[in-house]
């Protein structure tokens, strides 16, 4: 018979290799129409720990340097930032605004920036 504790465990670990299994296929395989994804290690805290390391308005700006670098479609450098187990997509291009808040997402957190 099974204990309630190992029952516990065994849960616990069904359900972190699940989230494991798709924060790889996110990054391994990104969708071609979402900016990328800028995200860490673990699944549910995501870029959370380089966020807290230094200045957040730098590493922002790195993300969006490196987001318009990556991608030929991308000159504005919008992306997606994964902390917490929450999306937060970053939009710099004006041209997207209406398209974005139009959106029938209502999972995504946005913050519309203006350059």
């Amino acid at each position: 018979m099974i204990s309630w504790l190992g029952a516990l465990a065994w849960a616990i670990g069904v359900w972190l290799a699940f989230e494991w299994s798709r924060h790889l296929r996110r990054v391994w395989f990104p969708p071609t129409d979402e900016p990328p994804l800028v995200s860490g290690y673990l699944p549910f805290i995501g870029a959370a720990v380089s966020l807290g390391r230094g200045p957040p308005v730098d590493f922002l700006r790195q993300c969006r340097e490196n987001a318009a670098k990556s991608s030929p479609n991308n000159p504005h450098g919008n992306f997606t930032l994964h902390v917490g187990g929450r999306n937060m997509t970053f939009v710099f291009d004006p041209a997207f605004f209406d398209a974005f808040f139009d959106s029938p997402f209502d999972e995504n957190q946005c913050v519309a920036i203006n350059p």
